[in-house]
């Protein structure tokens, strides 16, 4: 693990990810998140929580791309529905 940048306790990186810690020392065992383990504490460097965040990152169309994309609605869902209409 590179050093670059603060290191980061897990409590601190799951206050950054806003997630359990549970969830960053399963993410540190399963590889998803480098860390070091000296006096039997995780530390994450700074870097390697952006670079995570970096990797986590979906790309999003925007609103107009994903309206353009769906088919319109059919008239048939509405009467399927009871209640529909009213």
């Amino acid at each position: 693990m590179t050093h670059d940048g603060h290191l980061l306790k897990v409590d601190e990186v799951a206050a950054l990810l806003r997630t359990d810690p549970s969830t960053v020392r399963r993410k540190i065992r399963q590889g998803e998140i480098a860390a070091s383990k000296p006096c039997g504490q995780y530390l994450v460097s700074q870097g390697e929580v952006e670079r995570f965040l970096d990797r986590a990152r979906v790309a999003v169309a925007r609103p107009a791309e994903r309206r353009a994309s769906r088919p319109p609605p059919s008239s048939s869902c509405s009467a399927a529905r009871p209640g529909a209409g009213r």
